[in-house]
């Protein structure tokens, strides 16, 4: 019994040497042009994984240097590129924005932040030309995303996206939330509050609540549902 294993092999040696027959069977010119369709099909496959590398290349060697991997870029330009709202495609597949450093599981599939099967963007190719030396507009007709997956993780230093950006990573807890609402002008005691009675060294008395001062009624319960994880009414 033959092995299992050895099958595919022999099917692929099989089918080369079947068409390298045939191959030589047909005439001349026939041969030619089909040699040179495959010649051309498997540049444009190689051109298209070499755009996708390139691409993720170009933008790690940024100063943002963003970890991305892109399988394929396909181009397809139109025929008359340089007639007005001649509609040219670019299809991205394969974009994944890989986690930073720190943030994979060892043992684990490596994270990511962003991944996106296909992206097709079409667009005036003349367009960019005029926005590169005029600063004009990019005239798009379409952006077709699909497959988008967004995932966000967090370890003892900060959030991936945050670490991925290069921003500061404000943890959400309720000192951050006061400080926020403070700064917005939120958090204010509406019902009024009278003076506090001098002491006799001339400073002024602490209050008796252990809330900041302006802190309010809306205030406590704010801090007191996000305690109570949502569970308190507010």
């Amino acid at each position: 019994m033959p092995d299992p294993e050895m099958c595919p092999s022999r099917v692929m040696v099989a089918s080369a040497a079947a068409v390298l027959v045939v191959l030589m069977v047909l005439p001349g010119w026939l041969r030619t042009s089909l040699l040179t369709l495959a010649f051309l099909w498997l540049f444009i496959q190689g051109l298209d994984r070499l755009l996708g590398h390139l691409a993720g290349w170009a933008i790690a060697r940024t100063p943002k240097a963003f970890r991305w991997t892109i399988d394929r870029v396909k181009v397809r330009p139109a025929l008359a590129w340089w007639a007005e709202n001649a509609w040219s495609e670019v299809i991205v597949t394969g974009w994944v924005w890989h986690n930073p450093e720190g943030f994979d599981d060892e043992g684990r599939e490596e994270g990511f932040i962003l991944k996106i099967d296909k992206l097709t963007l079409r667009l005036e190719i003349l367009s960019i030309v005029r926005a590169i030396r005029h600063r004009e507009a990019v005239n798009v007709d379409l952006l077709l995303v699909e497959g988008l997956h967004f995932r966000t993780q967090r370890n003892q230093a900060s959030l991936n996206l945050w670490e991925a950006l290069n921003l500061p990573d404000d943890d959400v807890n309720v000192s951050a939330i006061v400080q926020h609402a403070k700064r917005h002008g939120g958090l204010q005691d509406q019902s009024g509050s009278s003076a506090s009675p001098a002491n006799p060294n001339g400073a002024a008395a602490s209050s008796a609540s252990a809330q900041p001062s302006g802190f309010g009624s809306f205030g406590r319960r704010l801090v007191s549902f996000v305690r109570s994880g949502g569970q308190s009414g507010f």
